[in-house]
């Protein structure tokens, strides 16, 4: 699992994160009853010297990264104009908590 998280970083973002930068911070499950997928977030802070190409995943997988500046985070939880999963909007409050403390 270690290394995969590893790849993945490398393969969707296209930077090189070494696993002790990698922070797990809780799993859930995307949905109750019979569909729902056990997914787990993690955090990883990265810089410019990790990056090695510009990720998109492989082969035709269409993954479009994105830059999103702190200051409009909340502008972008509350456009619904773009799609976004409630595990993200998680993201966005963990994360602000712990840039508060």
């Amino acid at each position: 699992m270690s290394i995969n998280l590893c790849h993945m970083c490398q393969e969707e973002c296209g930077y090189n994160v070494p696993l002790e930068n990698i922070e797990k911070i809780t799993s859930f499950y995307t949905n109750v009853g019979v569909s729902g997928g056990c997914q787990t977030l993690f955090y990883a802070q990265v810089d410019d010297s990790m990056k090695e190409h510009n990720g998109g995943g492989i082969n035709d997988e269409q993954i479009e990264l994105m830059y999103l500046p702190i200051d409009d985070y909340k502008e972008f939880m509350f456009d619904e104009s773009k799609a976004k999963t409630p595990g993200l909007m998680f993201s966005f409050m963990w994360f602000m908590e712990k840039r508060e403390s």
